[in-house]
């Protein structure tokens, strides 16, 4: 049985049934508590997915832009765009 809620001598000093942390909202592999005082493991993913982008330099983008892929930022470094792809 979890316990949500702690008194001691008349005093509250621990209470969890306000909580609104469940597993879905925490990050994948660390553990809390529940409102129910139930530990629990998160299985949130942490941040955007970006392992299927395509952007693999800042040559593929116009100077000053600036994008995330594979966990890493990439600047554009194209002067102008004139209608034809260009790959540096």
């Amino acid at each position: 049985m979890a316990i949500n809620k702690v008194v001691f001598d008349g005093s509250t000093l621990i209470d969890l049934t306000e909580d609104t942390v469940t597993a879905d909202k925490l990050l994948a592999g660390y553990t809390a508590h529940d409102k129910s005082g139930v530990q629990i493991t998160g299985t949130a993913s942490g941040g955007t997915d970006t392992s299927d982008a395509t952007l693999t330099s800042g040559g593929q983008m116009l100077e000053g832009i600036t994008a995330y892929a594979r966990g890493a930022k990439y600047t554009g470094t194209i002067e102008t765009y004139d209608g034809t792809v260009v790959v540096a």
